[in-house]
């Protein structure tokens, strides 16, 4: 395994998708709801978060040609996309790019809400599927699609324990506490959008990359 690109992808998809950040809204949506339905939708809330990064993931480059899309235009597309997502949460607020006022009243009385609208679009929202598109363009061998797998897993597997636990994460660490670590999520946020806009704008204008400024 690739363990620098394991790293990347660990990093930026937990960052990008914010379990920790969610938990309010999680809690605020299964609302008066007892223990073993918050834990079925805890449950199915995860599994759409998988299903839907794992489907961008191996599907992405052939969305990408259907589209006549090259893959330094969808790096820089997606990596101002990732910069204009994060800077709501520097503010420790979810990015209106998600979610809207309207469509979360609206989709609060469904039933259905472990996937609409706590796995899509609040995990794995535009932001999450264009970061595993543009990770996925980078593993081409067998090590880095490891490191692949091992972002997405381990980000699964924090969204059901974010999820499981929200009730003692909300009673112990408290609004705040989420706030700050949703500021800092989207500090990298940015980060890892600026990287992808640089990559994808040397590979569109290789100029750039030889030129040296003073």
């Amino acid at each position: 395994m690739d363990w620098a690109f394991a790293i990347q992808c660990i990093v930026g998809i937990i960052a990008i998708t914010d379990p920790l950040g969610v938990v309010p809204i999680f809690l605020s949506v299964v609302d008066r709801q007892d223990q073993a339905q918050m834990r079925r939708v805890a449950r199915h809330t995860t599994l759409t978060v998988c299903c839907t990064l794992i489907l961008f993931a191996f599907l992405g480059q052939g969305i990408l040609r259907f589209f006549g899309v090259t893959l330094p235009a969808f790096r820089v597309g997606g990596g101002i996309l990732l910069s204009i997502m994060a800077l709501p949460m520097l503010q420790g607020q979810l990015s209106p790019a998600k979610q809207n006022r309207d469509e979360a009243e609206e989709i609060a009385a469904r039933s259905s809400v472990a996937i609409v609208p706590l796995g899509i679009p609040l995990l794995a929202g535009p932001g999450a599927i264009s970061l595993v598109m543009l990770l996925s363009q980078q593993a081409q061998d067998t090590g880095r699609l490891l490191g692949l797998g091992a972002g997405i897993g381990i980000t699964t597997l924090a969204t059901f324990l974010a999820l499981r636990a929200a009730v003692s994460i909300q009673k112990y660490f408290g609004r705040t506490e989420i706030a700050i670590t949703t500021r800092v999520m989207g500090l990298i946020m940015i980060a890892v959008g600026v990287q992808f806009a640089a990559d994808g704008l040397k590979e569109l204008f290789p100029l750039l990359a030889q030129t040296h400024f003073p």
